[in-house]
């Protein structure tokens, strides 16, 4: 009996085993698609390190160089951004982000990438809020804004954003209940000056609009674009808060800029004013 047990063990077919499920970022980038390839641009994944792409020169972020990704798991989910992690197959043991990532043994014997410095823009010097005229605009004590408060969970997160807005730590954006682009309190200027206060040597200057889908205004681009021309330039730059859909019509917006265009040319000491827009805010040029 005992030989025949043998046997019948012998004869039972071994179980195959599952593949273990694909790390993240062994998908090439091309072949993401839209909303994956969003939910890792929100991790700060670009083309280049994410996965083996052709045209990513053979950088993989998931086993070279996460030094771009300022999030430990732990502040993932402090930044709100822990869902999106999951979603793309992150764990926690396989998450290498944040302030204290070291590259892979696979690319310890690598020459770090040297990092840009940073552009100008840092010493701007930002000015009160201007209405069209020229004249200082008082704060509301009861601001209306662009979205009522029960809504602000519902916005995009390029108007959120949740890892870089808030007082002190060096965030670069206002909390979103003081950012003035997104109050709804008519049309307005955002003025930036040079480092040393009034344009010491230039003539000229710049009219930022941002963009963002004629329903709000994009905060990066906005102060940080007018302080990179005040500092860089030396000039007189500002951002322009234009009326926006669907409480005011395209052609309120085209006047806000004619009027901003206006005043921008009695500061510029004689010289050409520059009108430079994003998405939204250079089809508001283009057409204006």
């Amino acid at each position: 009996s005992g030989g025949k047990d043998g046997e019948k063990k012998k004869k039972k077919k071994k179980k195959s085993r599952a593949p273990p499920p694909a790390k993240p970022c062994e998908k090439p980038w091309s072949s993401l698609s839209a909303s994956e390839r969003e939910l890792a641009e929100r991790l700060r994944f670009v083309r280049g390190t994410w996965g083996d792409d052709p045209e990513a020169d053979g950088r993989d972020g998931c086993e070279e160089d996460w030094s771009d990704i300022p999030w430990s798991w732990a502040e993932l989910d402090r930044a709100a951004l822990l869902p999106t992690a999951l979603a793309l197959g992150f764990e926690e043991r396989s998450w290498k982000g944040g302030a204290a990532a070291k590259p892979s043994r696979k690319a310890r014997g690598r020459r770090p990438r040297a990092r840009r410095p940073p552009l100008p823009g840092a010493n701007a010097v930002a000015g009160p809020l201007l209405g069209l005229d020229g004249a200082a605009l008082e704060p509301s004590p009861q601001p209306r804004y662009l979205a009522s408060r029960r809504e602000w969970r519902d916005l995009p997160d390029w108007i959120e954003l949740s890892d870089e807005r808030g007082r002190g730590g060096g965030r670069p954006f206002p909390p979103l209940a003081d950012d003035p682009l997104f109050r709804d309190g008519g049309p307005a200027l955002l003025p930036f000056l040079p480092p040393g206060g009034e344009p010491a040597c230039c003539r000229g200057a710049v009219l930022v609009c941002p963009g963002g889908n004629y329903e709000f205004l994009h905060p990066r681009e906005g102060a940080p674009i007018a302080r990179y021309f005040a500092e860089a330039l030396s000039l007189r730059a500002y951002v322009l808060r234009y009326r926006l859909l669907p409480r005011h019509s395209l052609h309120q917006a085209h006047d806000d800029l004619r009027r901003a265009v206006q005043y921008a040319r009695t500061t510029a000491n004689g010289g050409p004013v520059l009108a430079i827009g994003f998405s939204a805010g250079g089809h508001l040029i283009a057409t204006g």
